[in-house]
């Protein structure tokens, strides 16, 4: 997977072993987010900066996860350690509730891995395409100039999607947020992603839908709309006459945690806002078509629905997702873009930066 390396970049080196001489590291978290994520890291890193290569556990002393992309977020550390240090990682997912029947644990490398010794073969599994009843996932693989795959990505995950719960409507608008989202990654950040697609069935026969595309990267959504602004070229990309009058407002209006960044973050959701060249007032549509599709979604409560990148996250809250006829978004009780900045509940600027970008929808609908 492409830029692996990413994961250590902005990671100091620190010993997090359980007991000096005792090759374990505890991830003490009750539910497991980037706080944990970091802290194995930062271990990481100070064993490659040590030139240590003991054999070591990993233990996760977690009930849950925050949101379902963190399995993606792990089974792609654990590859970085199956790569870097081969045979010496183990991972002890044994704490978590519900280890064999939760769908997140499931499927996934984490329980087919867990307590083994990381190596070639999961290098070998994490590559590997599966399509089940319920799960599809894969490694979409950036080449430059061929997109022709992702007519068979769009069909897979549709068939996984209507295999369980037999809504077409909700299949082919769920394919078509991941794929944009793919789109999204493979046309401006070129590089590998994630896609893992989850659906099973409640108690109370409703269902639980699990979108996650995630990707490594050190171009975050936004960053060429700042680049474009700063050098100059503020006039000449599609939608420039919507940034540049946000902008005039929006620029007293900001903080430690709407920044510039973050109003470019928010300003590449707008209709018609593209970094693409050669396009001018007809771009920008990929984000829209995501918000579309899952406004008005029940979003699973136990589960966080977002998207990452670099240090700013946005959360999907049903309240503020709802598009105007020009398809512009306020993101605020107002709806109102231009006057007025993203509520402070769905807005958070990171402490560290994610080097990349997360796509993660949690849903629960009706059994049709």
């Amino acid at each position: 997977m492409k830029n692996l390396d990413l994961l250590l970049q902005h990671v100091k080196p620190v010993n997090h072993y359980y007991l000096f001489g005792h090759n374990r590291i505890d991830i003490k978290e009750e539910i497991l987010s980037g706080a944990g994520i970091y802290q194995l890291l930062e271990h990481i890193k100070w064993m490659e900066f040590q030139g240590i290569n003991a054999e070591i556990e990993v233990t996760f002393k977690c009930n849950l996860f925050k949101s379902s992309d963190v399995v993606s977020v792990i089974e792609i550390i654990m590859l970085y350690t199956a790569v870097r240090f081969p045979g010496i990682f183990k991972y002890n997912f044994a704490h978590f509730r519900y280890l064999e029947t939760n769908i997140l644990f499931r499927y996934s490398l984490l329980t087919s891995f867990n307590n083994k010794k990381i190596g070639k073969s999961f290098e070998n599994s994490f590559y590997e395409a599966k399509l089940e009843l319920n799960h599809y996932r894969q490694v979409v693989q950036y080449e430059d100039g061929d997109d022709s795959f992702l007519c068979e990505i769009n069909d897979n995950i549709k068939y996984t999607i209507k295999n369980v719960c037999n809504n077409l409507d909700l299949a082919c608008e769920a394919a078509e947020s991941c794929i944009e989202m793919i789109g999204n990654v493979l046309e401006h950040s070129k590089t590998d992603c994630i896609v893992d697609v989850k659906i099973s069935e409640n108690t109370d026969d409703r269902i639980y839908l699990s979108l996650n595309v995630v990707s490594l990267s050190d171009v975050f959504i936004g960053q060429k709309l700042m680049e474009l602004f700063d050098c100059g070229n503020g006039l000449d990309f599609s939608g420039s006459s919507i940034v540049l009058k946000a902008y005039s407002n929006h620029k007293k209006l900001f903080n430690q945690i709407y920044d510039y960044s973050a109003f470019a973050f928010v300003c590449s959701f707008q209709n018609s806002v593209s970094t693409r060249e050669n396009v001018k007032n007809s771009g920008g549509t990929g984000f829209t078509t995501l918000i579309r599709n899952i406004h008005d979604k029940s979003f699973n409560q136990q589960y966080d629905s977002y998207i990452l990148s670099g240090k700013n996250t946005l959360y999907f809250k049903n309240e503020f997702l709802n598009m105007k006829e020009d398809g512009i978004l306020g993101f605020n009780k107002k709806n109102d873009f231009y006057n007025e900045k993203p509520d402070e509940s769905i807005l958070k600027k990171e402490n560290i930066a994610f080097p990349g970008t997360i796509f993660c929808v949690n849903l629960i609908t009706e059994k049709l």
